[in-house]
């Protein structure tokens, strides 16, 4: 249509008419949006002959080409090229903010002298300038030039028009980073009325802020109000772009991510792969996006426990980062930060020294040394510094990174409110009990303020501050602070809890469905009971004959691949057992897990095999930190199964509670080993008995360390069952 348009042009107008360039730079703007680069310079060039010839060098609509034209060169990474047409957004891309912002500031003053200082195209120049701010971290200058430009734009278009919601639009974002989300939310639903208002409930406007909507809502945990507004948004941009669009892409992978942070791998790996799929044939193999994808994928790979293919999609996703963006670019630096941050989880701290150390300069020669992300990656190193013990560099490090938060972010932002966490733990770490216990109130003051008083970072901090009170000999002040938090981590169940226990108690009860665990641990069985299925469903308890003897040395530093692989194989077991037997004569869902102690340099804990081994392990505990690594294997299993075959349906995941521990006294310690309490458990404590008195902190949840990870079964139980339909009218009743 538009080939045809310009052709009319030509032919009724003449080769250099300005209505030929117009249209010029909307076959341009096609190409662009295809990554047809080459295609939409030749039409920007041909496009600025014109307008040069017939306007002069100096006309705003020349500026307007040379722009375009930058945003194509800068979309390939020719940054040399693009600093020929548009010097601001070249300095902006690579983080020469100054630059750009005197470039931004002599465009202002010639628009103000030649338009006036009221006109549409000052307010554009005032929402550049805005944006310049906004990537340095200059919160409170980029709002004073949007309140600027959003006057002028009301002003000069009315208060309903969709460039006021624009802006409305970018004030939201900037609110959302300060973490001001009950601002963010009221300027972006201000701008969705507005949209639907005048431009119709189906635009794609209306779903560009109907995403960034969700993704505030994300940031906040609050994950079913983030997927509902990120399905509409998705509707809204498979009706008017088409299902293989780059944009649906883009918003499969954040519904992905709500759903890995929901622990719903296996949802999640499906939107990525659907992502993935369209990246590679809109684009092509090797484009930043398809590498954004790769990590996100890689990320749930970590999380089930599959390091190996983590990594494999983690290095293919570095791999493309460098050969597209260059080894100095800003995404390749976050890149390494990433890997970085999978080497600490699994506790092998020099390893995430060196990607940390490795990404350190490159952020700092994009962003300046007091860039927000700089100040985050020194905190990723801080803890690592506080992994091995290196307090003071711990210390250290946190203190610059708090000066560049409060600075660039404000005090009150979530990130300074970590960064506090971060060095009220290192001061729990040096018995600094005093200074620990400050911080930890400041951190829940500011907790309770941005996020409320029953959010999971709130249980956290009273759980902190409960083991500093414990550290201290304050035992009931402890015990209120240990008692609020545990309230609070009930609550984070959800609201998908209850279903689970009345869906499920409706299908066994009907016949329907047969539930058996596979394992006899006590505390296990209770907690299913109790937690998972409030006491009023009942199961089966069919322990596996599964012999556990795989060398723990061959897994150091793969504890969760180790306890993936146990549960599957005792549920594969009871499997083989149940089919073998007949008594499979409803869909049967069985229930294996795995929990180990895993020591800071990745070994995997046996239990004690003496009261000299006991007193020597737990001691080495003194000051230190352990993990708790749960596998989880549910296994569906249909009447008329074969044994020799795959299960119906099988669902891994793993879930680590970090576990610090006081100062410990030989005494007390010799105290403990001899109630023989630590005798016939691994790593030689139990949370849930005496052994509480040795632990001041958890990290994760709770009833993790205790043998079942109850928030994690709940939701895996109800996706295996929703996803192979056999809950049926009870579950929409619950």
């Amino acid at each position: 249509m538009l080939k045809e348009a310009l052709s009319i042009y030509k032919e009724s107008l003449g080769d250099r008419h300005l209505d030929v360039a117009n249209t010029l730079h909307n076959i341009a703007n096609v190409y662009e949006q295809q990554g047809c680069y080459e295609e939409a310079l030749s039409h920007c060039k041909e496009a600025l002959s014109i307008e040069k010839e017939s306007l002069g060098g100096r006309h705003p609509l020349v500026a307007q080409t040379l722009d375009s034209m930058a945003i194509v060169y800068g979309d390939q990474g020719r940054y040399e090229e693009a600093l020929a047409f548009y010097e601001e957004r070249l300095y902006q891309t690579q983080g020469r903010y100054e630059e750009a912002l005197a470039c931004f500031e002599e465009a202002l003053s010639i628009y103000k002298e030649s338009l006036g200082d009221r006109h549409p195209n000052v307010a554009t120049t005032l929402n550049n300038i805005a944006v310049v701010y906004y990537f340095q971290g200059c919160y409170e200058e980029a709002l004073a030039n949007y309140e600027e430009a959003l006057s002028i734009k009301k002003e000069s278009l009315g208060g309903r028009h969709p460039l006021v919601a624009q802006t409305l639009d970018s004030m939201a974002i900037v609110y959302g980073d300060q973490g001001r989300y009950a601002e963010a939310l009221a300027y972006y639903e201000e701008a969705l009325s507005i949209e639907k208002e005048s431009l119709g409930d189906r635009h794609p406007d209306v779903a560009i802020t109907l995403y960034n909507i969700a993704i505030t809502h994300q940031e906040q945990g609050r994950y079913e109000e983030a997927l509902a507004y990120y399905e509409e948004a998705l509707s809204i941009k498979k009706e008017n772009l088409g299902d293989r669009h780059i944009s649906v892409a883009d918003t499969l992978n954040n519904i992905a991510v709500v759903y890995g942070s929901q622990g719903r791998n296996v949802e999640a790996l499906a939107y990525y792969e659907e992502a993935l799929s369209i990246y590679k044939e809109a684009l092509d193999d090797r484009r930043p996006d398809v590498a954004d994808t790769l990590n996100n994928i890689a990320s749930v790979y970590y999380d089930q426990g599959r390091y190996e293919e983590a990594l494999a999609y983690y290095e293919e996703a570095l791999s493309i980062r460098k050969e597209v963006l260059g080894d100095r670019h800003l995404k390749v630096a976050r890149m390494l930060g990433g890997i970085g941050s999978m080497y600490y989880a699994q506790g092998r701290f020099k390893k995430a020294l060196a990607y940390f150390e490795e990404a350190l300069p490159i952020l700092k020669e994009s962003l300046g040394d007091r860039h927000h992300d700089v100040a985050s990656l020194l905190g990723n190193i801080a803890i690592v510094y506080s992994s091995q013990g290196r307090y003071e560099e711990a210390l250290a490090s946190n203190e610059r990174v708090l000066s560049i938060f409060k600075e660039s972010l404000g005090d009150r932002h979530p990130n300074v409110t970590d960064t506090l966490n971060n060095i009220a733990i290192v001061y729990q770490e040096q018995c600094r009990h005093e200074e620990a216990l400050a911080l930890f109130e400041e951190v829940l003051s500011t907790c309770k303020e941005s996020l409320g008083d029953r959010h999971p970072d709130v249980a956290a901090t009273l759980n902190n501050i409960a083991a500093v009170y414990f550290s201290q000999g304050r035992y009931e002040e402890a015990l209120m602070y240990f008692e609020e938090a545990l309230s609070i981590f009930k609550d984070g169940l959800d609201d998908r809890h209850p279903s689970v226990a009345a869906s499920v108690r409706g299908e066994i009860e009907g016949g329907r469905l047969r539930l058996v665990l596979a394992s006899k641990s006590p505390r296990r069985v209770e907690l299913l009971r109790e937690s998972v299925l409030g006491g009023k469903v009942p199961f089966d308890v069919l322990p596996s004959s599964f012999k556990e003897d795989y060398d723990k040395k061959t897994y150091q530093g793969r504890a969760r691949e180790y306890v993936q692989e146990y549960a599957l194989q005792k549920a594969l077991d009871v499997r083989r057992t149940l089919l073998a037997n007949g008594s499979v004569s409803a869909p049967t869902l069985v229930i294996g897990c795995d929990t180990v102690v895993v020591r800071e340099d990745g070994a995997i804990l046996e239990k004690p095999a003496s009261e000299i081994e006991a007193r020597e392990t737990i001691q080495s505990y003194s000051e230190r930190a352990v993990n708790v690594v749960s596998g989880l294997a549910l296994l569906l299993v249909r009447p008329g199964d074969a044994v020799n075959e795959e299960p119906s349906d099988t669902e891994l995941t793993t879930c680590q509670t970090r576990v610090l521990f006081a100062a410990l006294d030989p005494d007390l310690v010799a105290a403990y080993v001899a109630t023989q309490e630590p005798m016939d458990k691994a790593g030689g404590f139990g949370i849930q008995g005496l052994g509480a008195v040795l632990v001041r902190a958890i990290e994760g949840c709770y009833f993790n360390v205790v043998g079942l990870p109850v928030h994690v079964l709940s939701n895996k139980l109800l996706d295996v069952l929703t996803r192979n339909t056999l809950l049926g009218e009870t579950s929409a009743q619950a």
